[in-house]
């Protein structure tokens, strides 16, 4: 069972596993879900949307997984939030790798993730989590500006916003706790902003022991200020596989994690976000030589996997779907429309060659549905859902929506 089947790499784990013979279900609580459409797919389970209903997401994946018998559930996307809250009766069902409740949401939650980097020196730029208004005015006198605001467990650059002085930190904190209805412990985080180049990562690790790596950058992102990165290339650092791998021995992690990093004005990673699930490096880790998907099955039938630590440097993967929305937001009028419109005919010429995470000569349905799919999303759901609208909406976690309609953390 593969759930938040629309997610590209979620198509890349239904192919690989496909093509190793095994029998696929796709999940997602959309029939516009491209990983659905895959020829490697056997049967298609539409489940309620785990943003606005988690219980009924919980209780429609038991009953599946109760109904017929399954060797693996794995999740793709933010359902894994969910899915850990019940992980004793999931486990009892079939075979499942996920952390608990808690060790997901410390690295998840950008506050406890601060802190933590604190605690096993972890570099991370300079972060606090005001309590209320009052007490932001009162300390941002004292911070160093320029500075980023952000959701305290968004993700996808949702809610990001910049200030360059106190007057523009209050005005934009107070827009933005309005515009979310955010009440504390989900009032937003302050945090020293830096300008410098990304570096990205998916690891695998094996109770604290990476097994499967991917540094890469971005070579372009959607929306540019920090969103996903449609286009991909491998890289080595030293630096952030040293630091990645330290802070999994600290964490003793068991699982798929993946850390966002930007280099400082020296050119030392600072890490900024991290994303305790796959993403969609797993794409770009296929096809830079990281079997990712064998290094899973290893540690799902309880073997040791020889690790997989140097994926080829250079290697591009993309999502077209998404380069072409970037196209065409570049074009659109605005500050700097004649620098933007030749930045953007350049690259699309001159971006060389790739990878493509989703089409496929011999899987095309997919591509086809994600069109309709982005379609859909661009004109429906991000009218109606302005605030938590998106391409994965319906697969992110609602942490206080949940929180009051299933009230016990962990059932272990």
């Amino acid at each position: 069972m593969v759930t938040s089947a629309r997610a590209p790499h979620a198509l890349a784990f239904i192919r690989s596993m496909g093509e190793r013979g095994h029998e696929i279900v796709a999940g997602d609580s959309t029939r516009l879900s491209m990983g659905l459409y895959s020829k490697y797919v056997s049967k298609r389970f539409l489940y309620p949307s785990v943003t606005e209903r988690p219980a009924d997401f919980l209780r429609a994946l038991d009953d599946e997984l109760s109904r017929e018998h399954y060797d693996l559930l794995f999740p793709t996307f933010e359902e894994i939030f969910l899915i850990a809250r019940q992980r004793k009766r999931f486990a009892a069902l079939t075979r499942v790798i996920v952390p608990s409740y808690e060790e997901l949401m410390a690295v998840h939650n950008k506050g406890s993730l601060a802190r933590l980097c604190a605690q096993y020196d972890i570099p991370t730029p300079e972060t606090i989590q005001p309590g209320s208004l009052p007490e932001l005015e009162r300390i941002a006198p004292g911070l160093s500006f320029p500075v980023v605001i952000k959701l305290v467990e968004g993700n996808n650059s949702l809610g990001l916003s910049y200030a360059a002085d106190a007057a523009a930190l209050a005005a934009r904190y107070r827009k933005l706790v309005a515009f979310f209805k955010l009440v504390p412990p989900y009032l937003p985080l302050v945090q020293r902003r830096i300008d410098g180049e990304m570096i990205y990562t998916l690891f695998l690790a094996d109770h604290g022991d990476v097994v499967g790596q991917l540094i890469y950058r971005p070579l372009r992102m959607f929306p540019e200020s920090g969103g996903t990165a449609f286009h991909r290339e491998a890289i080595r650092h030293p630096a952030v596989e040293e630091i990645s791998a330290r802070f999994i021995r600290a964490l003793k992690w068991h699982g798929f994690i993946g850390f966002d990093f930007i280099l400082d004005g020296r050119g030392q990673p600072q890490l900024i976000d991290v994303n305790p699930r796959p993403n969609p490096a797993y794409n770009t880790g296929l096809a830079a030589g990281v079997d990712f998907t064998g290094l899973f099955l290893d540690l799902v039938d309880g073997f040791k996997p020889l690790p997989q630590l140097e994926a080829r440097a250079g290697t591009r993967s993309l999502m077209f779907f998404v380069e072409c929305l970037w196209f065409v937001f570049s074009q659109l009028p605005g500050r700097g429309y004649f620098r933007r419109m030749k930045n953007t005919w350049t690259w699309m010429f001159h971006r060389g060659k790739f990878v493509g995470d989703v089409h496929r000569k011999n899987d095309r349905l997919p591509s086809l549905i994600l069109w309709l799919y982005t379609n859909y999303f661009m004109f429906i759901i991000n009218t109606i859902k302005p605030s938590r609208g998106g391409f994965m909406f319906g697969c992110n976690y609602d942490r206080a929506l949940a929180d009051r309609l299933l009230p016990e953390a962990t059932h272990e």
